[in-house]
Order: structure tokens, then sequence, then C-alpha cells
């Protein structure tokens, strides 16, 4: 069976190397250099690195870019990729643009003819500047000149940053769903910057309609109870012996499952960041090395493994933890005065998690309960990945995968 296996893999990668090889051959005729001249007219993909990397010509493909300076005053027929220190547009972009840069400048007559993404410190669209569609942004400081055809999403700010993460943080350690859109700016008809603090952005993005708070908990709390029910559900019922594995760990070593559990959860948010970071150096790596496809196929295969893997961690921080510690803290409630329900595990569950929602939608506690909570079921998770199950723990009903 493991010889049929690698011959499988030697054979599959065979045909991926043959059926590569002349697009390979192909991306040969990627332009590799350091400006488009004013009057040259490029039919292919251009890769510029240089310090001041210029396109003032006109390109008919996709452009890469990576420099120090950025100037683009010509016409891309297609879209620009761009990490960069300094970015200037005043040409035709007729494509999407790509940016990740200190500076970010739409300058008067820069136009995109579709959208822009752009991550950066400061972003700067003058008045004679166009966006086509949308503009999505995340940055630190804004001037919003220019004209959007259609919607506008950013990010302005570092007080909005910190709510995002904060925010982000909260949802994935308390579980809970939302009960208010999150503190992202959509559809902003201007940003102005109060002479007193020139650092801050003032959004005026319309009236927010009011509504009633304690009904707004009520439907948060349900909603919120019954994802948890579910996956505990899930838990228990497709694995009903791991689940008395993890709650063991947990009663017999809290302190480690915390200790571990804090590692994987700021390991969880680090890791996939630098293997993102790493795809996209491979990528740039391979289109300079003339292997779009190969690039392309690393790039996205890669990717979809690793939203994969990053979905499983959220679906476990998010959920999968606070089930567990549920579970166990309706068991040891139950076994004081009605042990008969225990045979039914929804009903220890369901008890758990009524608790745990009630509590953690406490102001400011329920953050600390969340983030404990969270620790102790990723921690006793991590435990037990790597251990042989005992043949008896947690509770003497135990059933056997």
């Amino acid at each position: 069976m493991r010889n049929n296996f690698r011959f499988f893999i030697i054979a599959t990668s065979l045909i991926v190397v043959i059926l590569l090889f002349p697009a390979s051959a192909k991306a040969a005729s990627i332009l590799y250099t350091d400006a488009i001249q004013a009057g040259q007219v490029i039919d292919q993909d251009v890769f510029l690195v240089d310090d001041e990397p210029v396109i003032e010509g006109t390109v008919n493909g996709d452009v890469f870019i990576v420099g120090s300076n950025v100037t683009i005053s010509g016409n891309v027929n297609g879209s620009i990729f761009v990490i960069a220190q300094s970015l200037s547009i005043s040409g035709e972009i007729n494509g999407n643009l790509f940016a990740a840069a200190v500076n970010i400048n739409q300058l008067d007559g820069g136009e995109i003819t579709r959208n822009l993404y752009g991550v950066a410190l400061n972003l700067t669209t003058e008045e004679g500047s166009s966006i086509g569609r949308d503009l999505f942004t995340v940055a630190i400081s804004a001037r919003l000149s220019g004209e959007t055809e259609r919607d506008t999403n950013a990010i302005i700010g570092a007080w909005q940053l910190f709510q995002i993460i904060r925010d982000v943080i909260d949802n994935n350690l308390i579980g809970l769903v939302p009960d208010q859109p999150p503190s992202t700016i959509a559809n902003i008809r201007y940003i102005s910057y109060p002479n007193s603090s020139p650092h801050l952005a003032r959004i005026i993005s319309g009236q927010l309609s009011e509504s009633s708070e304690f009904p707004d908990w009520i439907l948060t709390a349900l909603l919120s109870l019954l994802n948890f029910l579910i996956v505990g559900s899930l838990m228990l019922w497709i694995f009903p012996r791991r689940s008395q594995a993890w709650i063991a760990k947990i009663q017999n070593r809290p302190l480690a499952s915390a200790g571990y559990g804090s590692l994987v959860l700021i390991n969880g948010y680090l890791l996939p960041v630098l293997v993102l970071i790493l795809l996209i150096g491979l990528l740039l790596g391979l289109i300079y090395l003339s292997l779009p496809s190969l690039a392309w196929m690393v790039f996205f295969t890669g990717l979809g493994l690793l939203m994969s893997l990053f979905s499983l961690f959220l679906i476990a921080t998010i959920y999968l933890s606070k089930a567990i510690v549920a579970y166990l803290a309706g068991t040891l409630i139950l076994s004081l005065f009605a042990k008969k329900v225990l045979k039914y595990k929804i009903i220890p569950l369901l008890l758990g998690l009524i608790i745990y929602v009630l509590l953690a939608s406490i102001p400011y506690m329920g953050s600390f309960i969340g983030l404990v909570v969270t620790l102790l079921g990723l921690g006793s998770i991590w435990l037990t990945l790597r251990q042989p199950l005992d043949p008896v723990v947690f509770s003497d009903d135990t059933e056997s995968e």
C-alpha cells in the first residue's frame, strides 16, 4: 500500500512538472526591468524591482512591483501588485490595485478603473483622482478627497485599529455573537482632521438607528447559546471518548491546560501571519524566476490550506473550548443533586452553556472569564493530541468512539 502511494505521488509530480513546463517556458516572456519609459508599449506582464521603479509608458498586462519609491504615471491595462515604501499614482490603471506601502498617494488625474485594496500608514486620494468601483483600506491616517464610484470600506486611525483588534479578540475569547456591527467604517462621506488632533480622523457616516438594548441582548444570548450548543452536541456525538479525555485534563491538570492554552492561542494567531508572509515571498520569488504558473499554484494551494487550518483553530478557540469547559461545569453541578440526569449528556452541556453565556455577557468580567475558559479548553485539546486515551476518564458512563 505504501509503495503504491509513493508511486502515485511520483507520477503526479511528473505530470505536474510536464504540464507546467510549457507554461514556465512561456513565462520567460515576462519583462524584468526597473522602468517603463515614456513612449514604450509592453504587451506582456512586467516585474519591476528597483529603488525607484517607474511606469511612464503603457503596459498591456499585469505588473508586479517591489521597490522603495514607486511612480505610476503611465497606463497599465491590467492589475498592479505593489510592495513599497512610497507609491505615487498619476496615471491610469485599468484593473485592480493591490498595494502595501507606508504612503499611498493617488494624485490629481490618477485613475483606477476597478478597486483599490490598500494597507498603509498614510493614504491620500487627491481631488481629481477617481476609483471606478470600491475602496478597501486599512490606514493609520487618510485624506480622501478623490471620487469613489461605489463604496468606501475603511479602517482609519490607530484607535480604530485598536478597536477592531479588541473586538476580534473579545469575540474570539468570549464567543458571543456580536450585538452590533464591528468598528469598521463603511460608506464614508468624508474624512477631515481636527486641528487639535491631526492624527485622529473624524468620520461622518450618517445617523445610526437606535434600538432597544434588552431585546438585542436576549437575541444575542440566544444565538450564542445555539452556536455553542450545536458545536458541543457534535463534540459529544462524534468524539464522545475524546471529549471525556479533554474534560479529564482540565480536572487533573488545570494549570498545565491554561499554560499550554496560552501558547496555542498566541501561536494560533501569529503563525498564520508568518506563513502568509512566507507565501507572498515565495510567490514573488517564483514569479521573478519566470515560473508564474507554479507560483500561483503554490500560493493558492498554500493559502487554501492555511485558511482551512486557521478556520479549524477558530472553531476550537471560539466554540469548542467553551463547550468543553461548560460540559465539565454542568456535570460537576448536576453531580451534586441530580446524578441520574448525567446519562443525558445534553443536559449538563446545556446547563453549563447557559451559565457561561450569562457570565460572559457581564462587561469586563466576561472578557476575563472568556479568556480563562478559552485557555483551559485549548490547553486540554493540545495535551491530548498525542496521548493515548485512558480506558477510564471523567465519568463512569464513558462511551467508546
